[in-house]
């Protein structure tokens, strides 16, 4: 399947593409577009309804010609022009005007139904249907899919020695806690298929699992080279109540201590303890 999914209805427009979907409603436009790597959510102001595929591509790349005038950096980056107001991250962007103009310059590709059945785990003639249907329902659709695959088997708790893992479902993905003698130290929002992945793994595989994703994001932090503690896009750090607290946008740590220094001496010592125990 390579087409682009645009559907006009009254004063509705939505266009569903390889790597965007936006939903025209009025004067305005909200959507997320995900290019190799990079996500943007955005919410925008329009002049009219587009007409076709092409209209609607042109009118979301206008959006961004303006370089914004305000600007927020951390994890999740923030800015807006007179147009339009993002989110941003998955890579590093430490120049914001540049970003912009890659937006501008945008090029919708076909949908992808096997890259979107592998990322939801659905199969792939369901897929299809969803797609051909409302592709605005995959979401829905694969969150239906994993109650009625998984549901008796969620949330899924898992208690060894000083740790424990707690697996669940929300309607956007999965969710996976880490917590340390009674204190959660780590959450991450997860896909559908990495869900369904974890729920095959036995407690040792599942806290080990837990460990790595955790120390990746401490490592992640360890890239910051400013007092600002952010990498724009990816991570940022804060001091916050005797606690270093870690975030990008799908994760969040919390470790005792006050600094990066103090996060990596705790870090060892809880290798020792997953791997030892």
């Amino acid at each position: 399947m390579s087409e682009i999914y645009f559907e006009k209805k009254e004063n509705r427009v939505v266009i569903f593409a390889g790597n965007y979907y936006a939903i025209f409603e009025g004067n305005n436009v909200k959507g997320k577009i995900e290019i190799q790597g990079l996500k943007v959510e955005f919410e925008g102001k329009i002049d009219k309804l587009p007409e076709t595929k092409e209209e609607a591509n042109e009118i979301i790349k206008s959006l961004f010609y303006q370089t914004p005038k305000k600007v927020s950096y951390g994890a999740v980056v923030e800015a807006e022009n007179d147009k339009v107001r993002i989110k941003a991250w998955g890579i590093t962007i430490n120049d914001i005007n540049a970003l912009f103009n890659r937006l501008s310059e945008m090029k919708p590709l076909p949908i992808d139904v096997t890259k979107l059945s592998l990322q939801y785990d659905m199969p792939l003639h369901k897929v299809k249907k969803i797609v051909k249907d409302n592709p605005l329902k995959l979401q829905e659709e694969a969150y239906k899919f994993a109650i009625s695959n998984f549901g008796n088997r969620l949330p899924r708790i898992e208690e060894k020695d000083n740790f424990k893992v707690i697996l669940d479902v929300v309607e956007d993905g999965g969710i996976l806690i880490l917590v340390y003698k009674g204190e959660q130290i780590y959450k991450a929002k997860i896909s559908f298929a990495t869900l369904y992945k974890y729920l095959e793994m036995n407690s040792k595989e599942l806290i080990e699992e837990a460990f790595n994703l955790l120390e990746g994001l401490i490592n992640l932090q360890g890239k910051v080279r400013s007092d600002s503690n952010i990498l724009p896009g990816i991570v940022e750090g804060q001091k916050k109540n005797g606690k270093f607290v870690i975030k990008s946008e799908n994760e969040e740590a919390e470790i005792p201590g006050e600094s990066y220094d103090e996060v990596k001496r705790f870090l060892s010592s809880l290798r020792r303890e997953v791997y030892l125990s």
